[in-house]
């Protein structure tokens, strides 16, 4: 009955949290939504359930850990934001004519993702072919590739041009984009791909659409396309080759496969399973809780073949270890609630404090830049956070700092141009 107890408790704050987000309009929405679905719920079935994969006490410490962390969490965000307007992300684009066009920036934005797009499937097509490649031929070729880093972070900067042309009703460019996104997702099988697609849907309908109940159909819709795009993806990815996809397949057989991909608990849903096992074993594996995550973070500007020896391991790496430890150079993340866990045991509750602050912080940048980027840096920031809700932390920050950064960069030339140009172009 208190496994229960403990569980509806945290499966209640994480709703609260969720909400609370969304009257706020903060893009930190997405990385609970990510928790939400990834634990919160799928936490509160497996304790429901008869068939449970970790004993009760298991359980129970992975309950109350989220509970203290989701209190400090939001303790320290009403304290933060006790002065602060409400509306922290407030971009009214009908208020100035001017915005709603694209601007220099906008057709910058569209250009690089234009660019990265075709670079990324040139390097697949020249090294082996669309039909003939598969996930691990593309991430083979992507692991060789000294720029993989920053193709990865200009695709997801200047994919934010998705939601720009939704918002700003360019609906033209808004589909091409898409269907870019979409064909690019299946040569790649790279799922987080995908991930701006469902970024500038729910943002739309979120924050840009008044609440109605067309509109909450309209995201238990979405949501469940989400899961089912996700897991599609997944089991598309197991086929192999496209050619061998086409030929072994039929509609039928694959979305048994997807829906026995959902049901059985595998992929991201089975992720907090990994936070599960580090508190079962009592975090006994190495390089844990040295708090690895968190000091490569505060060296992310540094990489790390010049940190010498600075910089730790990469700890999704060491998680992959513990759970698969003949398995090399595998990774693994076990939500944000297991990262923290695994990172600093159970005063990794703490960190709710440090996330409180981060997603204050951001908050507060996208609300005070420049109308032209917000939009921009939102998408960013929302996408990424997806990443850091599934438990890749690092990863997540280092994408959203060095992206910043390089929108920055591209707005400053936005500007210059615009500044020179007589004529302006939109």
């Amino acid at each position: 009955m208190i496994t229960l107890i403990l569980s509806f408790i945290q499966f209640l704050l994480i709703s609260y949290i969720c909400y609370y987000e969304y009257k706020l309009k903060s893009s930190s929405i997405f990385m609970w939504l990510t928790v939400f679905l990834m634990f919160g719920l799928t936490h509160l079935i497996t304790t429901i359930s008869e068939n449970k994969p970790y004993p009760i006490w298991v359980l129970d410490i992975a309950s109350i850990f989220v509970i203290l962390f989701c209190l400090m969490y939001l303790f320290t965000r009403r304290l933060f934001l006790l002065k602060t307007n409400i509306n922290i992300i407030k971009f009214d684009i009908s208020a100035e004519n001017k915005y709603k066009k694209l601007n220099y920036f906008d057709y910058i934005l569209l250009l690089i993702f234009i660019i990265i797009v075709v670079y990324k499937n040139y390097l697949i097509y020249f090294n082996i072919g669309f039909f003939d490649s598969s996930w691990s031929t593309n991430r083979e070729i992507f692991t060789r590739e000294p720029t993989s880093n920053v193709i990865l972070w200009f695709y997801f900067i200047s994919s934010g041009i998705l939601l720009i042309t939704l918002i700003k009703k360019r609906m033209n460019i808004f589909f091409i984009v898409l269907i870019i996104i979409i064909i690019n997702t299946i040569i790649s099988r790279n799922r987080i791909e995908i991930i701006p697609v469902f970024i500038a849907l729910l943002s739309y309908l979120f924050f840009w659409k008044k609440f109605t109940y067309k509109k909450l159909v309209l995201l238990t819709i979405l949501s469940f396309l989400i899961l089912y795009c996700v897991n599609g993806l997944i089991v598309f990815r197991h086929f192999g080759t496209i050619e061998t996809f086409i030929s072994s397949s039929n509609f039928k057989t694959f979305n048994n496969l997807i829906f026995n991909q959902i049901t059985i608990s595998s992929g991201e849903l089975g992720l907090k399973d990994v936070f599960y096992y580090f508190i079962y074993n009592n975090n006994e594996f190495p390089n844990f809780e040295k708090g690895h995550t968190y000091i490569r973070m505060l060296l992310v500007l540094i990489p790390t073949n010049f940190s010498f020896g600075i910089k730790p391991p990469d700890f999704a790496i060491s998680m992959g270890y513990a759970v698969n430890p003949y398995l090399q150079g595998f990774s693994t993340h076990p939500t944000l609630f297991g990262d923290c866990y695994a990172n600093f045991g159970l005063f990794g509750f703490l960190l709710g404090i440090f996330w409180a602050i981060f997603f204050s912080v951001i908050d507060y940048l996208i609300k005070k830049n420049d109308p032209t980027i917000k939009l921009c840096l939102f998408s960013l920031c929302s996408t990424v956070f997806i990443f850091l809700g599934r438990g890749s932390v690092y990863n997540s920050f280092s994408i959203l700092i060095w992206g910043y950064f390089i929108i920055i960069f591209i707005y400053k030339i936005s500007y210059y141009i615009t500044k020179n140009t007589k004529i302006q172009k939109y």
